[in-house]
């Protein structure tokens, strides 16, 4: 399924949208007029795509991350906190 969008920069453009991400788009421009939050169907549009790309690109971080993690890169979160703790002048982390 095809649905247009304006663009900033020609005016128009043609996004691929599947079943399921016009369920999720209903679901989310419900969400946002029953908050109030909605000011047209283009500004809906928008507020969607931009979360949708956060979304996504927090998903592949976080992705990076736990491959880093396990390929042995960064260290352990408890020699981080005390470091941390000692630069900041902040009491030890309770052992419990």
């Amino acid at each position: 399924m095809q649905t247009r969008y304006p663009s900033r920069a020609s005016g128009k453009y043609t996004m691929s949208l599947t079943t399921q991400e016009l369920a999720d788009f209903n679901h989310f421009a419900t969400g946002k007029l029953t908050a109030g939050s909605a000011e047209s169907i283009v500004e809906l549009a928008r507020q969607w795509e931009w979360e949708r790309r956060e979304f996504n690109e927090t998903v592949a971080e976080l992705r990076q991350g736990l491959a880093d993690m396990e390929a042995g890169k960064g260290r352990p979160l408890a020699e981080f906190d005390a470091e941390f703790r000692k630069k900041y002048n902040l009491p030890p982390r309770d052992s419990k």
